[in-house]
């Protein structure tokens, strides 16, 4: 009885926000924030990475937990199966291969490619929540753990708004990610020496390549 609230109540919230589509630049606003913040990710990772020693160990360890909760939805995610929403209602977007993006942002999908895949897990969201939570608990609440959790927010209201994922789908993507995050500091406790020679390594590397580099110039 529980569960069927729920499930009409994500439903509703499904249905309202998916009823806002037709405004072209509200529809282009979704659009990147359900397919095109996720890519901020690896910038972000790249910027660690040219960030000194600490920088180097950070991007190390948030690129494991995203492996990590990649494994967990690879291996167990597609368990339950559930079709998207634009496979169950009328979403209102046109699915279209030849349609271009300055036309319609939300029509560059192909539906064929969509009915064999799963709603849940939400895979995109399960790597920026495996992203997001060690970044939390590498740098707590700074500035990029802030502007994360807003892209965050913004993708998942994004995919809901074009049709790929309900609401609950993302409880399995939080799940996942937990588990990544739990073996990330598992690992982080056993090999924390490794990961610092590790780092050690490259950050020796990268600096003595910069030397080579600015003294041969």
């Amino acid at each position: 009885m529980v569960l069927e609230t729920v499930i009409e109540l994500e439903h509703s919230f499904f249905l309202f926000l998916n009823g806002l589509e037709g405004n072209i630049f509200l529809d282009r606003f979704m659009y990147i924030s359900a397919f095109i913040l996720i890519y901020s990710v690896p910038f972000y990772l790249v910027y660690e990475w040219f960030n000194g020693s600490k920088g180097k160990k950070n991007s190390i360890m948030l690129f494991i937990g995203i492996l990590f909760t990649i494994f967990f939805v690879a291996s167990l995610g597609h368990v339950y199966v559930r079709e998207r929403p634009n496979m169950e209602y009328d979403t209102g977007f046109e699915i279209s291969e030849t349609t271009s993006y300055l036309n319609n942002p939300l029509t560059i999908i192909n539906k064929s490619l969509l009915v064999s895949e799963d709603s849940f897990p939400s895979n995109h969201m399960a790597v920026m929540l495996g992203f997001l939570i060690p970044l939390f608990w590498i740098k707590g609440m700074s500035s990029s753990t802030k502007i994360f959790v807003v892209f965050t927010i913004l993708m998942g209201i994004g995919r809901i708004y074009i049709g790929r994922h309900f609401l609950l789908d993302y409880s399995g993507s939080l799940l996942f990610a937990g588990l990544g995050f739990l073996h990330l500091n598992i690992l982080n406790r056993f090999f924390e020496e490794h990961i610092e020679s590790i780092t050690k390594f490259f950050h020796d590397k990268e600096n003595k390549l910069f030397r080579r580099s600015f003294f041969s110039g």
